[in-house]
């Protein structure tokens, strides 16, 4: 029973670090407000693949290879940012292009899925501090001596949590009202997108270049 307690009580950290609204927020209410459903929850399917994929690597002690090799963190952190400031440039670019010359329901291809998928993906593989999140709850929350199964189990735990917690949040941006109201305020939605997504790209800069 110790075993689950502590498993519930990681899901319950990572659900409270993983609400607080950041670049992985504002790129689902984007996604789930100019795209079919079924096409948005690509993204949020990006996005939990990333976040397992943090978690994995804390799991197998990544985190320390990151932190004695700055050059390498810091890469990582820059490429995220660079990341985030190109969607944040795009956003604004299309601020002024009608929603339905760009997210028509139909556009619903392969090549639109896999787009969404690799944006939700790069959104959160661009952030390496979230490895250094799942690495310090993981030893806060689970016994050192504790088999490597139970790790594991979390790994596959952040994946639901993240993919449950942004695919119910795509469908409920991507209904019908939602979508009018973001066709309706196009500009100034993309526009705000566009300066939030700007500034977590700034955020990163900076800790890459303070570590």
């Amino acid at each position: 029973m110790s075993y689950f307690f502590a498993l519930a009580a990681f899901a319950g950290i990572h659900f409270l670090g993983m609400a607080s609204p950041g670049a992985s927020f504002v790129n689902t209410l984007r996604a789930s407000t100019q795209y079919s459903r079924g096409v948005a929850l690509f993204h949020a399917l990006g996005l939990g693949g990333a976040a397992f994929v943090w978690a994995l690597a804390a799991v197998l002690g990544m985190q320390s290879v990151l932190m004695t090799v700055p050059g390498l963190f810091r890469g990582l952190q820059l490429f995220g940012g660079v990341y985030l400031m190109w969607l944040a440039v795009n956003a604004w670019r299309h601020a002024n292009v009608p929603a339905r010359q760009r997210a028509s329901p139909d556009m619903g291809a392969t090549t639109t899925r896999f787009a969404l998928f690799r944006r939700g993906l790069l959104t959160n593989l661009g952030n390496p501090k979230v490895m250094i999140f799942f690495a310090s709850v993981f030893a806060a929350v689970l016994h050192p001596e504790w088999p490597m199964w139970i790790r594991l189990a979390a790994a596959l735990l952040v994946f639901v949590d993240e993919f449950t917690y942004y695919t119910s949040l795509t469908l409920l941006l991507s209904t019908r009202h939602a979508q009018q109201a973001y066709r309706h305020a196009k500009p100034i939605i993309d526009r705000v997108a566009g300066t939030a997504l700007l500034l977590f790209a700034l955020r990163l800069f900076y800790r890459a270049l303070e570590s």
